[in-house]
């Protein structure tokens, strides 16, 4: 899922330092303000099966309501499809781009 998803972010305009970053658990300081919300957010999200209150305000600040809403829906649903695809072995195609084994 990464290598066709950071493509997509890539042409969407995505920074390839920012793709670069998340792919690599990378220092949230090399980021914009509003990549690191973002990132911060589902690092906690997906890392910790929660999300630390300073973390909420700052994408609730950043974001609005409803937005922060779809954000953690959005991680969700991305979770979701990530388990469907490795629950039935499914491999990125030859050659893509993969995320680095984590400890």
């Amino acid at each position: 899922m990464f290598g066709h998803h950071s493509a997509a972010a890539l042409k969407a305009g995505a920074r390839p330092e920012a793709v670069e970053i998340i792919a690599n658990m990378g220092n949230l300081d090399d980021l914009t303000p509003e990549e690191a919300v973002i990132v911060r957010y589902g690092r906690e999200l997906m890392g910790g099966h929660r999300v630390s209150q300073e973390s909420f305000d700052a994408a609730l600040a950043q974001f609005g309501e409803a937005n922060t809403v779809v954000l953690g829906a959005l991680m969700g649903y991305y979770s979701f499809i990530a388990c469907t695809l490795l629950s039935i072995d499914m491999a990125p195609p030859a050659g893509s781009p993969v995320l680095p084994k984590r400890p």
